[in-house]
């Protein structure tokens, strides 16, 4: 009994109705005459308001807690102590009525539909959500016992938190994450987005692949009862697909990001540059490998490469016939074009039949058509083989015709 009951409880003992002589006579005058004795019903009254208050004093002690019995979801401690301390009975070959009774109990729904069905109280403190339990007094009746069995008072004292090294980063991203405000003899459960994604140990490692605002959240068990539940938010950006963006324009290869960035790095063929559009020469014919790292506005960083294919134009122009008959004027053949520098030119020439009649290096030398038989009108095949200063061969080749008169 607390201070308040007790003082209750001193008034109402204590209680004795003032009397006052001059008070009586008037209430005597005021009664009507011939009526049931004004003496004795003036003490009925008090009598009447003394029992009264007995009643109501009565009625609010024999409540488990007044304070808290205004509230419909609250459970008080005798409440679940005598659920908890239910007996069952063993089981035998043959039921007896205390076994029936004890099955009656089993096939009661367990805590946790009970929970699942009943709304949850919640708190933030630190930017993390904090979810504590409450099971109506009506719905304990019904617990499964075995489901209760290890609860305590204790057990819906818990305030977890969950300490997390990072809140955001980039796809794919690992959710590295431990349990704060709880013990060994509570079982954990790790969820992404109502997703269990761990159950039973109190530190995760989890890689998410998408990006979003993903939900990690935190449950905390007492036997299989769910106590407390805590959870906080992890964005993750996705990377860009590709950030590289370029046009080539004859030998020269202009490159942009397509992406907004806080840095950048550009590297080809050993040259590196953090400019934002930088333009590079291609000399030789070839494969040519492009790579950049770029730090989003995200921070994410990305590396991506890309290899261009360049072909280095030669302008070369052959006769389609020549005449070797020594009168000056299309006596010889040969190809006109350009010598680049560093490369090497090889002329071959070719009859009908696939046999070499000629070779030579030197652009400026002509086939003069002697080492063929005068017979007939043949078509021939002309060959350019172009090696680069890098080794790479080009080949280039058609046909011409041998006139002869």
């Amino acid at each position: 009994m607390n201070r308040f009951e007790n003082d209750i409880k001193n008034i109402v003992e204590s209680y004795e109705p003032a009397y006052s002589e001059q008070a009586w006579d008037r209430l005597q005058k005021e009664l009507p005459k011939g009526s049931f004795s004004s003496k004795y019903i003036y003490w009925g009254a008090a009598i009447f308001a003394v029992v009264a208050l007995l009643i109501s004093y009565f009625a609010y002690t024999s409540k488990p807690n007044a304070a808290n019995n205004s509230n419909p979801n609250f459970v008080s401690n005798e409440k679940v102590l005598k659920t908890i301390a239910k007996p069952i009975a063993l089981p035998t070959d043959e039921p007896t009525g205390n076994q029936i009774e004890s099955q009656n109990v089993k096939n009661k729904p367990s805590i946790n539909e009970i929970v699942s069905e009943h709304p949850i109280i919640e708190s933030s403190e630190e930017n993390v959500t904090v979810q504590s339990l409450i099971v109506s007094e009506e719905k304990i009746e019904d617990i499964n016992t075995d489901d209760v069995s290890q609860i305590n008072e204790n057990s819906f004292n818990i305030h977890p938190q969950i300490v997390i090294s990072n809140k955001q980063g980039c796809a794919p991203f690992t959710i590295s994450a431990g349990a704060k405000g709880v013990d060994n003899t509570n079982r954990l459960e790790w969820l992404i987005d109502n997703q269990v994604i761990s159950s039973g140990t109190s530190k995760i490692n989890y890689i998410v692949e998408e990006g979003g605002e993903h939900e990690l959240i935190l449950r905390v068990y007492s036997s299989k009862l769910l106590v407390a539940e805590t959870s906080c938010n992890v964005q993750i950006f996705n990377k860009p697909n590709s950030v590289i963006s370029s046009s080539l324009d004859g030998d020269l290869l202009s490159v942009k990001p397509n992406t907004n960035y806080k840095s950048i790095m550009w590297s080809f063929e050993g040259i590196q540059t953090d400019e934002d559009s930088p333009v590079f020469e291609m000399i030789y014919t070839g494969d040519y490998q492009l790579s950049v790292q770029l730090t989003d506005i995200n921070s994410c960083v990305v590396n991506e490469q890309k290899t261009i294919h360049y072909e280095v134009e030669h302008l070369i122009f052959a006769p389609n016939a020549f005449t070797p008959d020594n009168n000056g004027l299309n006596d010889g053949f040969i190809l006109k074009y350009e010598p680049k520098t560093g490369y090497q030119y090889t002329l071959q020439i070719f009859d009908p039949a696939g046999k070499m009649l000629f070779e030579s290096t030197n652009p400026n030398q002509a086939w003069d058509g002697k080492n063929v038989e005068e017979s007939h009108i043949e078509k021939y095949t002309w060959r350019l083989i172009i090696k680069d200063p890098r080794g790479y061969v080009v080949i280039k080749e058609d046909t011409f015709s041998l006139l002869k008169r």
